[in-house]
């Protein structure tokens, strides 16, 4: 734990003050960070890691545009390690800012798009945590979280669409998990809650995905993806809400 504080101590000027709103978080929450991507670099690589801070792979062609603070992740599906990054038998967190907008309101094209996808061991079928964006006309894009193991969904999070968003606005996911239950959290709000007897017992891959589809005329955009080691409270994302939009 002491390496992990001299890397985030980094992050702070002489005095101790942190140096940017992202930083603030990162400090504040310091000794449960396990994995962060801001993709400020224009990058894929993560900025802090507990596991491996290379991508396994990507899919797509990975592009970058500007984010919720520097840049984001604009098109492409990046792979990353789960081993060390994330632990799904153990209480956590992941927080990621999106900006999902239509750039065609003429375009009939519906569909799914999967910003993040947190999958376990079995490659045959899904086998994990998943957030899921159903592409429809009339909700702009219905944002589900699901557990599913064993070929089933387990438990399942409606959070709305997202109707009425506008390009360049920033909306916070805060999805948390611990034994038998997982939470789901839009901007803040209350989180809803969904039992999930079946979390797998480790992660093997971290699937972070942001969408241009031309057929739907939507836009996703990724930013500021971090992991923690403990879930968060509704008091401690709000905070994280505040601070960063």
């Amino acid at each position: 734990m002491a390496q992990w504080w001299f890397l985030l101590a980094a992050l702070t000027v002489p005095g101790g003050a942190p140096t940017s709103p992202v930083d603030a978080v990162l400090e504040r929450f310091n000794e449960s960070v396990l994995f962060h991507a801001g993709f400020d670099a224009g990058m894929p690589d993560a900025d802090l890691a507990a596991g491996q801070a290379k991508p396994q792979g990507v899919e797509g062609a990975v592009a970058f545009d500007t984010g919720l603070s520097g840049r984001a992740l604009s098109a492409g599906c990046v792979r990353y390690a789960g081993a060390g990054n994330l632990d799904l038998s153990m209480p956590g967190t992941a927080l990621m800012w999106l900006s999902i907008s239509r750039t065609d309101p003429t375009a009939k094209g519906e569909g799914y798009l999967f910003p993040l996808r947190i999958l376990g061991a079995d490659k045959k079928i899904p086998h994990g945590l998943l957030m899921v964006g159903k592409i429809d006309r009339a909700n702009g894009c219905n944002l589900y979280l699901h557990c599913e193991a064993t070929g089933q969904k387990q438990g399942q999070i409606h959070q709305g669409g997202t109707l009425g968003w506008k390009a360049g606005e920033w909306h916070l996911v805060a999805v948390t998990w611990r034994k038998g239950a997982i939470e789901f959290s839009l901007d803040a709000a209350p989180p809803a809650m969904a039992a999930a007897p079946e979390l797998p017992a480790s992660a093997t891959a971290i699937y972070v995905a942001a969408v241009d589809d031309k057929a739907s005329g939507l836009r996703c955009l990724v930013d500021e993806f971090l992991v923690l080691n403990r879930p968060l409270d509704k008091d401690e994302i709000a905070w994280v809400y505040r601070t960063l939009r």
